[in-house]
């Protein structure tokens, strides 16, 4: 689950990169990891705390970019659902 500044629930997804570098960012040294959303709860045009270039500066533009909405994320953003 991707959190918000304040806690708030943004979406749901899948880790798919934590280590190395995402188009030059370094994300052990940033703490942040590549997710891929598959679930939003906010609007697409919401701007992305980590925008590039790349990616883009919102959902709408990772989504348009990548064909899926993979963005950069924070890792203490994110948190682990159980699954049943």
């Amino acid at each position: 689950m991707l959190v918000g500044v304040q806690g708030e629930e943004i979406g749901k997804g899948t880790v798919f990169q934590t280590q190395d570098k995402w188009f030059g960012k370094n994300l052990e040294e940033s703490t942040t990891c590549v997710v891929d959303v598959c679930e939003l709860r906010v609007d697409k045009g919401l701007r992305l705390p980590y925008s590039s270039e790349a990616i883009g500066t919102t959902f709408a533009d990772a989504q348009t970019k990548f064909g899926i909405m993979r963005i950069v994320w924070d890792l203490n953003k994110v948190l682990a659902l159980r699954s049943d």
